[in-house]
């Protein structure tokens, strides 16, 4: 089965068998779409059958949605799953160049809740050669893979029976978790044209809910942008007050304010460690900046140890994510039942109530998927104002994909509007240089539109791009496909040394402290000169930055105790 430019799928209970492949996926595009409970048995017969391929981009960077295979059987195949690219020759004899390839880069989750399960994908009779290419579970072409060119890796989410894990797989690459097993209910009928008001319900129940969480993100995030700037102008002068206003708002600050703090040179090493842990557990991606960042490692090494649990504004901007996801993967449903129903005569108040309910949303999807029902009853002025709409958005963002998608659909209504009355490769020459363009991409849905659309018209000969892993080249010391295991690591303890600064000195309406404390927690006394004891800070890290604040005592001289580090500093306040 091969698949080109499609999107808004799942592929359910299938049985592909014998010969060399089972399906071929190509460049679906950023939707979650679905591989769920069908058998790939018997492909074998050359080293590289393979079960499943995916080649293009089949994943979102930004959303991190995409093409999920779970639940799945691999029997008897010479290799699973595969990601792939590069320069081939198609069925024609010309040169192909994919150059990006990819599939969701966390495989097992369910939408909407976000939830990690289990892919649940079994294997069973899938040989082994640690010479050729041991990676025959999930293959990936690491040279086109965008998730691993950035240094991240896949997830894949398995249970640890036999059969329903990955026995071999790239360390480099991907990255493996335990969990329970997964039920694996048939969802065969659930999207049917009887279920029409129940997905409606549930669209609508989704985009309430995501609503709310978004107005709890706006609350917890209000004052993001003044601090941001705040973190990213700090300087030598005003880095206490700095320090006292991000940590006021900690621990919800932002990743974009954490980030621009980390990467601020001009603020002392400690106050990056203090707010890192103020706001702990960090997101993740200031996790992994904080693990490449110039601090060192000592202070590194004491951040990451304090990574338990999951961050909550992370948490909860990929609820909404995962609840987007949703809501597309219901509109894509909703179509569907929709057209699947609509060649019954009493379907057509079901069909205008459904297209009336599209109306109402103004999410970008199902805009696109009311222009799908636009089209098909022929209503191309209400689709083309549609498009015009959408145009807006994606000119907004700047989308590239998305303004070519638009003028794809425009081509559509052009040739569906005036083939009764004009030649279709008249039609098509109109456009020809725009389609002959995007045509030449392989690596997008829109080029495979445009090659369909050109095709149509007896302008392109498009051929299927199929190819299989090439597990000959991989044992080549300049091979980029497969990278040499990870040695293990040596184990490092280090050591903190002890430290008490103040400054500024003499210091005006804020005084920083910089301490480590190898041994346990520290607590700051300040006395006056003549012994009072005027304020105390204490802490329960054993290193960090604290600002206090002094505007409220009088110029003078004064002394900062730390008990547990047994020292006494002396300061002076001038104003």
């Amino acid at each position: 089965m091969y698949i080109e430019a499609s999107t808004g799928y799942q592929i359910e209970d299938n049985s592909f068998h014998d010969g060399l492949l089972g399906l071929v996926v190509y460049a679906s595009g950023p939707a979650e779409n679905l591989v769920y409970k069908n058998d790939f048995e018997d492909l074998m017969g050359n080293g590289v059958a393979t079960g499943f391929v995916g080649i293009g981009m089949n994943y979102d960077t930004i959303m991190k949605s995409g093409l999920q295979l779970r639940c799945n059987r691999f029997i008897d195949v010479h290799c699973a799953m595969a990601v792939l690219g590069g320069s081939i020759y198609n069925q024609s004899g010309s040169l192909i160049n994919v150059t990006m390839s990819d599939i969701r880069g966390k495989q097992g989750v369910l939408i909407p809740s976000g939830t990690d399960v289990s892919a649940y994908n079994y294997f069973s009779g899938i040989p082994y050669n640690p010479i050729i290419s041991p990676y025959r579970y999930l293959y990936i072409n690491g040279s086109v893979s965008f998730i691993i060119q950035d240094g991240d890796k896949y997830a894949y989410n398995q249970t640890n029976a036999t059969g329903y894990r990955l026995e071999h797989f790239n360390p480099n690459q991907i990255i493996v978790h335990n969990l329970p097993a997964e039920e694996c209910e048939s969802t065969l009928g659930l999207y049917m044209a009887s279920g029409i008001e129940d997905i409606i319900s549930q669209t609508e129940d989704y985009q309430d809910y995501e609503t709310y969480l978004q107005n709890e993100l706006a609350e917890i995030t209000n004052n993001s942008l003044s601090l941001f700037i705040s973190a990213q102008s700090a300087n030598s002068s005003n880095a206490s007050e700095v320090y006292e206003q991000l940590s006021s708002s900690s621990p919800n600050l932002t990743s974009e304010v954490l980030l621009a703090y980390l990467d601020n040179q001009n603020v002392p090493e400690l106050s990056k460690v203090s707010l890192m842990l103020e706001n702990s557990p960090l997101p993740s991606d200031v996790v992994e900046a904080v693990e490449q960042s110039d601090l060192p490692p000592e202070y590194i090494d004491y951040i990451l140890k304090h990574q338990e649990g999951v961050n909550e504004i992370e948490q909860l901007h990929n609820q909404i994510i995962s609840l987007e996801s949703a809501r597309q993967i219901n509109y894509d449903h909703l179509m569907r039942a929709t057209f699947n129903a609509d060649s019954i005569a009493s379907f057509a108040d079901t069909y205008n109530s459904v297209m009336e309910f599209m109306e109402t949303q103004t999410d970008y999807h199902a805009k696109n998927r009311l222009v799908d029902m636009y089209i098909k009853k022929g209503m191309f002025e209400k689709a083309l104002t549609v498009l015009s709409e959408m145009e807006q958005i994606a000119l907004s963002s700047v989308n590239t994909s998305k303004l070519n998608d638009i003028r794809l659909s425009t081509i559509k209504i052009d040739i569906l509007q005036n083939i009764n009355t004009e030649p279709i490769v008249d039609i098509v020459k109109k456009h020809e240089e725009f389609l002959t363009e995007l045509a030449s991409d392989y690596n997008t849905k829109e080029g495979g539109v445009a090659r369909a659309i050109l095709e149509s018209a007896g302008l392109w000969d498009n051929f299927p791009i199929v190819f299989l892993p090439n597990p000959e080249g991989e044992i080549s010391t300049k091979s980029t496909f497969i990278e040499p295991q990870e040695e293990d690591k040596p184990i490092v303890n280090y050591e903190l040394e002890s430290l008490f600064k103040l400054y500024p000195n003499p210091a005006n309406d804020y005084l920083s402290v910089e301490f480590i404390n190898p041994n346990g927690n520290c607590t700051f006394n300040i006395y006056s000169i003549k012994g009072e004891l005027l304020k105390t800070i204490s802490t329960n890290q054993q290193l960090g930055f604290i600002s206090i604040n002094i505007s409220d005592l009088l110029p003078g001289n004064y002394i900062v105790n730390c008990a547990e580090l047994q020292s006494n500093v002396n300061f002076v306040i001038a104003r």
